[in-house]
């Protein structure tokens, strides 16, 4: 269902926005990311911890583009992501 906390304890306090960071914290993932050959768009907002991963993200993933931006400007997240979609290398 979306919008639903149904298993989102199994994250702690966090919630469903904590999933990322549980899922960094537990798995190893920078071997596998060269793997990746789909285009891929990253995105972090401008003040998350996880934007520390940003750069490396888009450094080991060979055909990823990616975008920080404000937590509360969602007209900004579908904006980049529609652009993201209509690319016709997408």
């Amino acid at each position: 269902r979306v919008n639903s906390n149904e298993g989102a304890e199994v994250y702690g306090d966090t919630g469903w926005e904590g999933a990322a960071t549980y899922a960094m914290c537990r798995y190893e993932m920078w071997d596998a990311t060269p793997k990746i050959g789909a285009p891929t768009l990253v995105m972090h907002t401008i003040d998350s911890e996880r934007g520390r991963a940003h750069a490396k993200f888009l450094d080991t993933i060979r055909r990823s583009r990616g975008v920080r931006l404000p937590r509360r400007e969602p007209q900004l997240w579908a904006a980049e992501i529609s652009a993201f979609l209509r690319d016709p290398r997408v």
